[in-house]
């Protein structure tokens, strides 16, 4: 394959990047050859910069050429070989020319001989060629009369899913510029948009959440007016839904307003639907949807733990993470999360009877991560000081965690809280070997016991 080698700022448009590779054809003698880019499977729009695709630095991206007919285009590879590639134009487009210039003859001809034919036998007009103008007039009239009536029919009929498609994904390209999205939320766009995350096609709902995501990460007031209107019933209900691309920008727009202030949390946070549908989107096999999910639900936990501890659902999938991932970061904010219900009574309780807590914890803290290890030693302390549950501690296996974090932690606190979790554990222990022995001392008959 022909490698060709442009200079370009990250900064730079698509379209930039295109004109000089056009101008480099050009060079060759090959203005015709008409591409776009393609980058791991995605086109690339001209508008878009190369940061905004996420392009490193001597990144290959491909040129797809834009014919229908490979035999239209040079072969760029044969350029290796130094084939003379010439000027000018192929020989499909000139016969094609040729062909359409023989029509246009073949035309001329007819109508200059059909007009002889009809109009030699009249003096002063021609009045079949007059006839054939108006019934020709007549036929234009009644076009534009039926389109004149299909427009408004079309319009009016905004929710036909084709019609959807294109104009929510023209939204979604016009929001991209500051001053249209003013204008845009001036008109109460936002409802809209909130609307369409209820439609029909994925498509539609993803470009509604696209535009939801530029207007909501690029102005703050936006945020205000998504959650003061019903705007998180829809993105919700737009995140109950299985498609991983739409599910990854819905769990943006939730992290954006999660992370603006503590009052716009507290509205989140009394809003039950909001944390099912992170837990949902929380479950779904893409690594970027689970990251950005499990840290909104972290800051609504900071704001209101209630809110996150009732969810039954999210704490059986946080004990199973190790098991379906090896992203670290991932550990990290399920540790994070784990520890509020640890530090919950009811919910604490609810922790320990899953059967895999404590091979959980020991994978997190084999990490070797002091952050990651100091989080498993509160969540162990936290299990520990609760004395409802005492008497089911030390069939917990937490030992061998408290034992792996004292040997390999090189923070002191970390090692404190596994010190003073282990002593909690000894004290557990020797209360219910000493509770069995007095039960079974009792249950002994007089006389069966000593000499």
């Amino acid at each position: 394959k022909k490698t060709f080698i442009i200079l370009c700022k990250l900064t730079d448009t698509i379209a930039r990047a295109r004109s000089q590779m056009l101008h480099i054809l050009w060079e060759l003698g090959r203005d015709d050859h008409q591409f776009r880019f393609r980058y791991r499977g995605q086109y690339l729009r001209d508008a878009y910069t190369f940061e905004d695709y996420e392009i490193p630095e001597n990144a290959v991206v491909k040129m797809v050429p834009m014919a229908k007919r490979q035999e239209s285009f040079v072969d760029l590879r044969r350029m290796d070989e130094q084939q003379d590639l010439g000027q000018g134009t192929s020989d499909e487009v000139i016969n094609a020319l040729n062909k359409e210039i023989e029509v246009f003859t073949k035309r001329e001809k007819l109508l200059s001989v059909q007009q002889e034919q009809t109009c030699d036998a009249y003096v002063g007009a021609c009045t079949h060629w007059l006839l054939w103008s108006v019934i020709f007039y007549a036929s234009f009239s009644l076009v534009l009369f039926f389109q004149a009536c299909v427009i408004p029919f079309i319009i009016h009929n905004f929710r036909f899913k084709a019609t959807q498609e294109y104009a929510s994904e023209a939204i979604a390209e016009l929001l991209t510029l500051p001053e249209i999205q003013v204008q845009f939320v001036q008109i109460g766009g936002i409802r809209t948009l909130c609307a369409l995350l209820h439609g029909r096609t994925d498509k539609i709902i993803y470009e509604a959440a696209t535009a939801l995501f530029y207007l909501v990460s690029d102005n703050d007031e936006n945020k205000m007016i998504i959650v003061e209107d019903t705007g998180l019933d829809d993105l919700s209900h737009a995140a109950m839904k299985d498609n991983v691309k739409t599910a990854r920008v819905l769990a943006g727009i939730f992290l954006e307003l999660a992370s603006y202030d503590a009052d716009l949390r507290s509205i989140i946070a009394s809003r039950n639907v909001v944390a099912i549908a992170l837990v949902h989107l929380c479950q779904l096999p893409d690594s970027e949807t689970q990251q950005l999910s499990l840290q909104a639900l972290e800051l609504i936990a900071i704001e209101s733990p209630e809110s996150v501890i009732t969810q039954e659902e999210l704490l059986r999938h946080l004990v199973a993470i190790p098991r379906l991932t090896e992203d670290e970061r991932l550990y990290l904010l399920s540790g994070k999360i784990m520890l509020y219900f640890a530090e919950n009574e009811e919910a604490c309780s609810e922790l320990i009877s899953l059967t895999n807590l404590a091979d959980t914890l020991l994978q997190f803290a084999q990490t070797n991560d002091p952050i990651l290890q100091n989080v498993v030693s509160k969540i162990l302390l936290a299990i520990l000081e609760n004395r409802k549950i005492a008497r089911r501690i030390p069939f917990l296996g937490l030992d061998k965690v408290i034992i792996y974090l004292q040997n390999n932690s090189a923070d002191r606190h970390v090692f404190d809280n596994s010190d003073t979790a282990l002593n909690l554990l000894n004290i557990y222990t020797t209360e219910t070997k000493m509770g069995s022995m007095l039960s079974i001392k009792s249950t002994d008959k007089p006389g069966q016991g000593g000499y």
